[in-house]
């Protein structure tokens, strides 16, 4: 079950909310939305409340529907972008290293896949174009039921499940956590694939 947004976070993110928007909320205001906004990650409500005042023209009090929207987008977008963001931790971090996604469906999705990360990492570009229409179709149906989700902590890289398999549990090994800043610097990436330089797996 995904952990509920530290309450001290949102009111961080609530507060600016209301002072841009002339705003004095009352106690039971303030409880609804924190009610209604609690399952987002502190990042998500964050990058959305910045969206709300960079694009919002009205003055009113932008509804809790408004921040869900621009918190978690189109579910079409945001699989695609999960997309992204698992093929940029592919070609920069690599099957070695065990890693968590800030984006809990993501974590569902790599781990999902046969052989779990590190065999991940050593799908070709061929197979990507296959297995990333599978990704966002099951992204896309993970999002009904987001809030059951299990929160994964940490999936193994191959490091870690070798250690394991030798029994060095006392080896312990960087946690690699991605967030959505990595799909930055994805068009290059996306150039080189295109090109197919290589039959490289990746």
């Amino acid at each position: 079950m995904r952990t509920m947004m530290d309450k001290n976070k949102f009111s961080e993110q609530f507060t600016i909310l209301c002072e841009f928007f002339d705003k004095e909320p009352s106690k039971i205001y303030t409880e609804m939305y924190y009610k209604l906004l609690q399952d987002l990650t502190a990042q998500q409500l964050s990058a959305a409340v910045t969206e709300v005042l960079k694009t919002r023209k009205y003055t009113k009090m932008p509804l809790p529907a408004e921040i869900r929207e621009s918190a978690l987008g189109n579910v079409e977008i945001r699989a695609v972008l999960a997309c992204d963001q698992i093929l940029k931790a592919i070609e920069t971090i690599g099957g070695y290293s065990s890693i968590v996604f800030e984006d809990n469906i993501i974590n569902h999705l790599v781990a999902g896949v046969p052989g779990g990360w590190s065999k991940l990492c050593e799908t070709t570009y061929q197979d990507w174009q296959f297995l990333r229409k599978d990704l966002i179709k099951r992204y896309i149906a993970l999002t009904s039921r987001e809030n059951e989700l299990a929160e994964i902590e940490s999936i193994a890289g191959r490091t870690e499940m070798v250690n394991d398999l030798n029994g060095n549990t006392h080896y312990s090994q960087e946690l690699k956590k991605i967030d959505t800043s990595i799909i930055g610097i994805l068009p290059e990436g996306r150039k080189k694939l295109a090109e197919g330089l290589d039959e490289r797996k990746y």
